[in-house]
């Protein structure tokens, strides 16, 4: 490493030293202005000690790293702790349209008005942006990683890309954003986030997606000629509220027949060129749900079937994953116990709906017909929040607060009903 001293004035040198091509075409270097140096002798001493604060990551510029910098930083030492599927979708906003907009520019100069201009580009139809594509000329499975850990250029190319985005996507770019300025005013590299006071589109509220009791006395009468996993599957979601990964996940370690309890405290992911993993639930939390007699008196034909398939497989029958002792309930045929994916299931589903020619709806879309249900009976908000492994009763009321009317419905016309009786109570004067 060499060190240049460039003359200003009057004991006054700017050193410079190259740091060679960054594999993209860029020289970067390394500056600092110095002063007050009497002889030549003082100026090879500076030169000296700058070469080794640079090459020992001494130097603190990080102000000046492109943005493309800082979010490799944020992305390898900030993101451990968040599931694939949001790192995922993270790495696609990321490359698709907010590095290809901000990639290039120094973090500390990216300013209010330039995450205006961005997120006002995301709201209008076809929004065009140089996005960094996966390259279609190399399988997935030859990709050295994702657009962060990859060690091969080929493995994305740049293309002119056009966008019509929904408000939920374009509020994903604002929480991405967020997380990743805050990063980088936690690590001093800046004194605050430009994305203060930024707006994105309000959200509208849908209704939640659901089955009415004609839909499911429709779906009751298909599943029948279905396979046992399938069906004891599709009732476990209805009578746990549970969700695909959970049910991908659960174990049957944590089920008590003879109780009617069972434990969901994990779930199956699936990550890049790692497989399926488990993890903790959605919320991190929890829960111990009493079952329904419907759902217990299938678990226990499917359990039993389930046995005996382990008794045939023997020891090919696994007792581990990844490291892990294990014994999956929902596994596929042939799969000697191992877990399936979480979106096997949805695929199934929707093969299932259409094959049957009924409504479509999501196959998560089941757990919001378990809350219909209990809320259409008359159960607390607390109890349903509980039953579904919410962290926060808010978030129960976020998401079914429209289905909870109409169950007010309900009890309004109980209540109409009640004071009309009350009416005709002869009052003794």
């Amino acid at each position: 490493m060499q060190c240049e001293a460039q003359w200003l004035s009057k004991g006054t040198y700017k050193l410079i030293i190259s740091l060679g091509n960054d594999g993209s075409g860029r020289y970067p270097r390394k500056t600092k202005q110095i002063e007050g140096i009497k002889n030549k002798g003082q100026l090879e001493e500076a030169k000296a000690g700058f070469i080794y604060e640079v090459s020992h990551g001494l130097i603190d510029d990080q102000g000046a790293m492109l943005f493309r910098d800082l979010v490799k930083d944020w992305y390898t030492n900030h993101l451990n702790d968040k599931s694939p599927r949001t790192i995922e979708g993270y790495e696609s906003n990321l490359r698709l349209r907010i590095i290809p907009t901000f990639g290039l520019m120094r973090t500390d100069k990216i300013e209010k008005y330039h995450i205006r201009r961005f997120f006002d580009k995301l709201q209008q139809p076809d929004c065009e942006f140089n996005s960094i594509l996966m390259n279609p000329d190399i399988k997935s499975k030859d990709r050295t990683g994702d657009y962060f850990t990859s060690t091969d250029q080929n493995d994305f190319i740049i293309k002119k890309q056009k966008y019509n985005l929904s408000a939920k996507s374009i509020d994903n770019h604002k929480i991405c954003m967020n997380s990743i300025f805050s990063y980088a005013v936690y690590k001093g590299w800046r004194k605050d986030s430009p994305m203060k006071g930024v707006k994105t589109p309000k959200i509208k509220k849908m209704r939640p997606e659901i089955y009415d009791r004609k839909d499911l006395a429709a779906l009751f009468q298909v599943l029948e000629s279905e396979p046992l996993l399938w069906r004891t599957i599709v009732w476990f979601a209805i009578g746990t509220g549970a969700r695909e990964g959970e049910i991908a996940g659960f174990d049957r370690r944590y089920m008590n027949l003879d109780k009617g309890l069972a434990l969901i405290c994990q779930a199956a992911i699936r990550v890049k060129k790692q497989g399926v993993k488990i993890k903790s639930t959605k919320s991190g939390n929890e829960r111990i749900n009493n079952l329904p007699s419907f759902v217990i008196q299938l678990l226990e034909l499917y359990d039993a079937a389930h046995e005996a398939d382990k008794d045939a497989a023997g020891d090919t029958w696994i007792k581990e994953w990844k490291g892990e002792p294990c014994d999956f309930l929902f596994t596929p045929d042939g799969s000697f116990g191992r877990p399936m994916r979480p979106e096997s299931i949805s695929q199934w589903w929707r093969r299932f709906l259409k094959r049957k020619n009924l409504k479509h709806i999501k196959f998560h879309a089941l757990r919001h017909t378990s809350v219909s249900l209990l809320i259409d009976e008359g159960d607390s908000m607390k109890a349903i929040s509980e039953r579904v492994g919410h962290a926060k009763i808010d978030t129960t009321m976020d998401i079914y607060g429209q289905l909870f009317e109409t169950g007010n419905e309900r009890s309004a016309r109980l209540l109409d009903k009640a004071i009309s009786e009350i009416k005709k109570v002869p009052i003794k004067k």
